[in-house]
């Protein structure tokens, strides 16, 4: 009976460990960071490379802000988040609750009805669509909105860009370039625990699919809108996440901060 205890244990012991989230220490930053959707000023950087979704995920951190970078050449991947918005969560405790997190794009999509077309049909629209998602996109073209959600139960709130940096502290972009995606988020360390804070933060990086629930006058992918811009997106503004949205996919790591010095 021991014996039986003792393999139960080791079994457990084992579960655990296999499901617990990877670690990733974040790197002090000493130079500035521009949140522009790009990849260069990460070369550097330590990254973590999640080989289930093929996403790779990099960490910096002064004493006021938290700098993540998400990039991946998934092409299923990058027309998740482009489709239907990448999401930023945070549990300050360093566990996998939706305690705080930010949505970009939100409210925007790409249907499938318009790949292969330009998109938008004006000059400096979002180019041309090759296969499932678009390819060097200008910044012009990239949508305004960001939803933040949480911390309290259910709180959602959908804003422009500027009002996201000027009221949330909170910088988002996304980039695609050359088959390359890239989404670059700055977070105010006052939401997550502080710079003080020791152990650490859990990280989540969750994309979302579109699927088809029917109903008439709507296509595959087609949002409950129809085929809307960004007011109809993820169930419309301030919504969350609409009936016709399904798992993507899901990352969560464990995160250090770095001190300086």
């Amino acid at each position: 009976m021991k014996k039986l205890f003792l393999v139960a244990g080791l079994l457990l012991g084992l579960c655990l460990l296999g499901c617990a989230a990877p670690k990733m220490q974040s790197l002090w930053l000493d130079r500035e960071v521009n949140v522009d959707g790009q990849d260069q000023e990460w070369q550097s950087c330590l990254l973590h490379y999640d080989e289930k979704n093929r996403i790779m995920v990099g960490a910096h951190n002064d004493d006021l802000h938290l700098y993540v970078r998400v990039s991946s050449r998934s092409r299923s991947f990058a027309d998740q988040a482009i489709g239907s918005g990448l999401t930023l969560w945070f549990d300050p405790d360093g566990g996998k609750d939706k305690v705080f997190g930010v949505r970009y794009p939100a409210g925007w999509i790409i249907p499938p009805q318009n790949r292969g077309r330009k998109v938008g049909g004006a000059k400096g629209a979002m180019g041309s669509v090759q296969g499932d998602f678009p390819q060097n996109p200008s910044a012009s073209a990239l949508p305004a909105k960001v939803e933040i959600l949480g911390p309290e139960k259910g709180q959602k709130r959908l804003m422009d860009l500027h009002d996201a940096e000027t009221l949330e502290d909170i910088q988002v972009r996304i980039g695609l370039k050359d088959g390359l995606f890239v989404y670059e988020g700055r977070i105010s360390l006052q939401r997550l625990g502080g710079l003080d804070n020791n152990g650490p933060m859990g990280m989540g990086i969750q994309t979302l699919v579109r699927v088809d629930m029917g109903g008439p006058g709507r296509g595959m992918g087609a949002p409950a809108g129809g085929m809307g811009g960004p007011a109809s997106g993820m169930g419309g503004p301030g919504s969350g996440v609409g009936p016709d949205m399904d798992e993507g996919a899901e990352l969560w790591l464990r995160v250090w901060l770095a001190q300086k010095g």
